[in-house]
């Protein structure tokens, strides 16, 4: 065999192993975290549901002064956001960091 038969052959080798995409480790995902975003996802459905349903006058409900919906919507909010901050730090934890860049290409 020729050496540039053998070379093409390493450097052929070589490519494919740079396309080989990285053995990513098993996802370990936290239960109680997963509830939480399902909890939440569920009660903002309920609050969209019912503001929906006033936009479309089948209910009467003040959601800018009622505390009711006032404090509905400060729970969802701040449950979403808490849930942000954690997933943010068991992310850190397990070393999933993404570079953030200032310009979008599309």
């Amino acid at each position: 065999m020729s050496r540039r038969r053998g070379r093409a052959r390493v450097a052929t080798a070589d490519r494919a192993a740079a396309r080989a995409e990285p053995v990513a480790p098993p996802h370990h995902r936290v239960p109680g975290v997963d509830a939480l975003r399902g909890i939440a996802l569920c009660l903002m459905f309920v609050y969209h549901f019912a503001f929906d349903l006033r936009v479309y006058r089948v209910i009467e409900a003040d959601f800018e002064h009622d505390p009711f919906w006032l404090g509905f919507r400060a729970l969802i909010v701040s449950t979403f956001m808490a849930l942000v901050g954690v997933s943010l730090v068991l992310a850190d934890r397990a070393g999933k960091h993404q570079r953030v860049t200032g310009s979008a290409s599309a």
